[in-house]
């Protein structure tokens, strides 16, 4: 029982936490009236942000790839 009334104190903080950003997300929702969009339209954005999230991690990679790695590559077969 140790310590009991502060597990239930930071218990009680995360659940409010957690009912706070439930709160914030619905009323996004609500704000741009996304449940009244047809579910087709809501999964064919949610794919395409996907996608394009994917294809910016994809090209921040191959830039810092290509400054960090590649570049050195060039430069060395350049110099021999």
């Amino acid at each position: 029982m140790k310590g009991s009334v502060v597990d239930s104190a930071h218990m009680e903080q995360r659940d409010q936490d957690v009912n706070c950003w439930r709160r914030c997300k619905r009323n996004v929702r609500r704000t741009i009236k996304w449940n009244k969009l047809s579910m087709r339209f809501q999964i064919r954005t949610h794919l395409i942000l996907l996608f394009v999230a994917f294809f910016v991690f994809y090209l921040v990679f191959l830039f810092l790839y290509t400054g960090l790695f590649y570049a050195d590559m060039i430069r060395e077969n350049v110099a021999t």
